[in-house]
């Protein structure tokens, strides 16, 4: 069996979000969440699914490869949704590039 180290996603997601410059609420809308949902991932009450996992990530410019292939591993369950989650994140990569400043660069 594959020893797969514990992380902690929250601590990660706070830390990461905070770097950026985003609220809770900011994040939240962007990914498409309630604010006291996106709270739960970061408090550690409970984990994003497979595709607001990576629709966090995207936003918060976190490689998967950073974390591990733990939460992939665990909850992949198909191609279909992958393909569809990747045009999606494309989509809004055209709109993060297009539209949204890093808050960083004001």
């Amino acid at each position: 069996m594959k020893n797969i180290k514990k992380i902690n996603l929250g601590q990660i997601l706070r830390k990461r979000r905070s770097e950026l410059g985003f609220t809770q609420n900011e994040l939240a809308d962007l990914v498409g969440l309630e604010t006291s949902q996106y709270q739960k991932y970061e408090y550690n009450i409970c984990r994003p699914n497979f595709e607001n996992t990576l629709k966090i990530f995207f936003f918060l410019q976190i490689s998967v490869d950073k974390i591990g292939d733990e939460f992939i591993e665990n909850n992949v369950t198909n191609n279909h949704k992958i393909e569809s989650i990747s045009r999606e994140l494309k989509y809004s990569k055209f709109i993060r590039n297009n539209f949204l400043l890093d808050k960083k660069d004001k």
